[in-house]
């Protein structure tokens, strides 16, 4: 009777150990650990094939916005993503907005509507160019090797390497001029908003001369895209 009950003490000791190590496995599974986890965190960490976009071949806005979404977490270029992503959806509105006022008070193909017509849809081309121009300088940026500078420097761990100083001051300058294109579309932005607001105000023919100012602001933007490109 003895032996029975330390060889049923024994087997529920295996059987617990076995449900135990199964709930462990189960839990580190969810948590990531094992060679399932350890590949989805080296391929969060590899970098995105870079798919040069070309805005004179007529590359769409939906391939720009799809290239700029690949961004939105990243640590460096996230917030910049979700700038492109959200000009695009900005200038659309307004773009369908405007049209719609100019519907309202003027006929399609007049020439008061390819006044206010042609600059509109200048400016979300241009948009459009600047956008395609930012999202592949973004492909072109070492995000990772930028953080991790940038936390050295943070520590005072760069005061004596001037190289790598030199490289987190030229990544920062990249920085800055991806942040001068989107400035870019954001006044172009503001002028369709400006023109926006005067159009709303308008009946029949009564074209204010700021309009036509706004107009002609728009144009000058709109030429100075290829700046960027």
């Amino acid at each position: 009777m003895e032996a029975a009950v330390i060889a049923l003490g024994a087997f529920v000791l295996v059987v617990v150990g076995l449900l135990g190590a199964g709930l462990v496995w189960g839990i580190g599974r969810a948590a990531g650990w094992g060679k399932g986890g350890k590949k989805q965190l080296a391929a969060a960490r590899e970098r995105k094939p870079y798919a040069y976009l070309d805005a004179e071949s007529g590359v769409s806005k939906e391939q720009v916005i799809k290239v700029a979404q690949g961004y939105v977490d990243d640590g460096a270029l996230g917030v910049r993503a979700q700038d492109v992503v959200e000009t695009f959806r900005r200038s659309e509105v307004l773009r369908k907005d405007i049209l719609s006022l100019l519907r309202r008070e003027f006929e399609e193909g007049s020439l008061t509507w390819d006044k206010f017509s042609i600059p509109v849809e200048s400016a979300c081309d241009g948009i459009r160019s600047n956008s395609v121009e930012l999202v592949n300088r973004m492909q072109a940026f070492d995000s990772a090797e930028y953080q991790r500078l940038d936390r050295i420097e943070r520590a005072g761990g760069l005061e004596n390497k001037q190289t790598d100083a030199h490289r987190l001051a030229v990544m920062r300058s990249s920085l800055d001029e991806m942040d001068s294109i989107q400035d870019a579309n954001d006044r172009l932005l503001l002028e369709l908003e400006k023109l926006q607001s005067e159009l709303n105000k308008l009946s029949g023919e009564d074209v204010a001369c700021d309009t036509d100012a706004i107009a002609n602001e728009i144009r000058e933007l709109t030429r100075d895209t290829h700046y960027y490109a």
